[in-house]
């Protein structure tokens, strides 16, 4: 009895919109093809074959992934990437990096090296600096800086490590609403009933 083959099929997905894509883009799709299929026609298993061809789309800096990811309103640029295993259904995430050049390498540590699904921020950038990942400079040379006017209603521009940012974002940080902040917790327009007795 013949053993039966299947053909494989790697698809690239660069991105959406009505915008037609650049032969550089096209060119590094040809490029993360080829890395993908050299890969499986060595024996490599399908998720190899993926993560490699992804990594060549966030290394090339042409993609709104990896090197190419765009800047949010702080200026700040943050990636994300899942990966998922079809035989066994098994997941892996991060979101909200900063950094790390190759987010889906990331993804697929989480997956297969830890028993969560999604890992976020700080968390996330630990696990990858733990393995070592490739990082890339918050000010890449192919995103230039944000003009300050689209920054922030002050025009001040956000810098420093995550951790300094976030302390400056909780100094700065006023009570929303009616709550107010005491020493001895949150209260609403003044003391709490049990206080004023």
């Amino acid at each position: 009895m013949k053993k039966k083959t299947r053909a494989t099929v790697l698809l690239i997905h660069g991105g959406c919109g009505s915008t037609p894509p650049t032969a550089a883009q096209l060119k590094t799709i040809e490029t993360a093809l080829d890395r993908g299929e050299r890969l499986l026609q060595k024996g490599a298993s399908a998720l190899d074959a993926v993560e490699a061809a992804v990594v060549v789309l966030e290394k090339s800096g042409r993609f709104n992934a990896g090197k190419g990811s765009k800047r949010q309103m702080d200026g700040v640029i943050r990636t994300d990437a899942s990966v998922m295993n079809g035989r066994d259904l098994s997941a892996g995430a991060v979101a909200a990096m900063e950094g790390i050049l190759t987010p889906i390498r990331a993804a697929r540590l989480v997956m297969e090296r830890t028993p969560h699904l999604l890992l976020v921020g700080i968390s996330a950038e630990g696990l990858a600096r733990l393995f070592r990942l490739p990082l890339f400079p918050l000010r890449s040379p192919l995103r230039p800086p944000l003009p300050r006017s689209s920054l922030s209603g002050s025009g001040k521009r956000f810098s420093g490590s995550f951790k300094e940012r976030r302390k400056m974002k909780r100094k700065n940080a006023e009570p929303s609403g009616r709550w107010r902040a005491t020493q001895k917790g949150m209260s609403r327009r003044g003391p709490r009933p049990e206080e004023s007795a």
